[in-house]
């Protein structure tokens, strides 16, 4: 009988074991993805005081030129932020809601500007949401979104 109990003890050290290193490893992932949101936070909130910042003076400007260059350079932040903005829709939606435009903040940029920041729409459609698992590399499985339109399939 001991030898029996020792068994089963071995055993379950050795499932408490992997339950502690899954836990702990699933601990380490939650918080590389929360640092890596919050990098992303971060850096888009820096190019939207940037935009902003730019856009304050702007309608002042009565140079040609330096209205160019100043709708020049708002032009590349809001590019660098969208580009930004796309990323983080597909990782993390809700922190990409916190970092949203309003229609009133958009609607203080030039025309140009405004093209490269998301706007609010309002549509008709059916989600769909797909789990891709990586089961070799935990870290590539994800979430994909899809909203579904009679025209087209939309991605965010």
């Amino acid at each position: 009988m001991n030898i029996r109990y020792f068994i089963i003890l071995v055993c379950l050290a050795v499932v408490l074991t992997a339950a502690v290193l899954a836990a702990g490893f699933i601990f380490n992932v939650s918080i590389a993805k929360a640092s890596e949101d919050n990098t992303s936070f971060n850096k888009i909130n820096q190019l939207t005081e940037q935009l902003k910042s730019n856009n304050k003076n702007f309608s002042k400007i009565i140079s040609e030129k330096e209205k160019n260059e100043k709708l020049s350079l708002m032009d590349s932040i809001a590019k660098e932020r969208k580009s930004l903005m796309k990323e983080l829709a597909k990782k993390n939606p809700k922190l990409f809601l916190s970092l949203a435009m309003k229609k009133s903040q958009r609607s203080a940029f030039p025309s140009k500007i405004q093209a490269n920041i998301e706007k609010e729409a309002v549509i008709t459609a059916k989600t769909e949401v797909l789990h891709i698992d990586d089961f070799k590399e935990f870290k590539n499985s994800r979430f994909e979104y899809y909203l579904k339109t009679k025209q087209e399939k939309l991605s965010f």
